[in-house]
């Protein structure tokens, strides 16, 4: 069983409008959605006639992040399986970076289909690991 995903929008970077797919339980939260300047597409935004760049170009202009997350796992049997931890790669909008790490820790995310709630501990921007 996969995660539900869905077409999502990061509007006024350079004029360019961003569109991309990500986790529904993530990025359809209303609450981390206005922190990090994504937002799920409408029918108003599919109408514009806006550029728009392919899917793997969005990785080039949005900030990538991580969210740590701990929380309440349904159906699973002992407590060290219950805290274990998560980490969600996501896209932010670049103006709002520091927001995201600032304001995100604490709130909290439901996985839905009875998979339990997760809670945002921490927020931080992953090393770069380049081999030359």
């Amino acid at each position: 069983m996969g995660t539900e995903r869905i077409n999502l929008v990061a509007d006024d970077i350079g004029g360019t409008q961003l569109r991309f797919a990500g986790a529904k339980y993530f990025y359809g939260n209303g609450a981390v959605g206005k922190i990090i300047g994504v937002k799920p597409t409408t029918d108003e935004d599919t109408a514009k006639n806006k550029l728009k760049l392919k899917t793997t170009d969005y990785k080039k202009y949005l900030v990538r992040l991580v969210a740590i997350c701990a929380g309440n796992i349904a159906g699973i049997g002992n407590q060290s399986q219950r805290d274990k931890k998560f980490n969600i790669t996501f896209y932010c909008h670049p103006d709002r970076a520091d927001n995201a790490m600032l304001e995100l820790p604490g709130k909290s995310v439901d996985r839905g289909a009875g998979a339990g709630r997760l809670t945002i501990q921490s927020v931080h921007r992953p090393r770069r690991v380049t081999y030359l």
